[in-house]
């Protein structure tokens, strides 16, 4: 069978395409770099987005860790603590307060009031107090 007029019957690496005048390894190289900034970037862009500059948010984060923590125990099983805090600022820090539920060992629910106060030491915030009133 003979190549068609203006064809060449050679492969396209022996054509002289400019695909194939490039190293294997850079053609390589490359799109991996590429995605990899990409992916790098997009982790960064992730991380700042979900870190928060409002120190009131930070608190109030800090104060629903702290009281999950404090409510789970042997004795009981943490339930839920609200999402939504009342956050006070006070001198060198804040009093935080909400909700929060508990399952006792006899499987009762309790619920009742949470109070932190998370204050700023060496720079940081720093849970200072959980208290609860059930």
């Amino acid at each position: 069978m003979e190549p068609e007029p203006g064809r060449s019957a050679a492969p396209a690496a022996e054509r002289g395409g400019w695909l194939s005048r490039i190293p294997l390894w850079v053609r390589i190289l490359v799109p991996v770099l590429v995605l990899g900034g990409l992916a790098v970037a997009l982790v960064v862009g992730l991380v700042d987005a979900s870190e928060s500059d409002d120190p009131e948010e930070v608190a109030s984060a800090m104060c629903r860790e702290a009281a999950l923590e404090e409510l789970d125990s042997p004795d009981r099983t943490a339930g839920d603590v609200s999402q939504d805090f009342e956050v006070i600022e006070t001198d060198g820090g804040y009093r935080v307060q909400g909700t929060a539920t508990y399952e006792d060992e006899d499987g009762a629910t309790q619920s009742g009031l949470v109070r932190c106060v998370v204050a700023e030491e060496d720079g940081a915030l720093r849970v200072r107090s959980v208290r609860f009133k059930f």
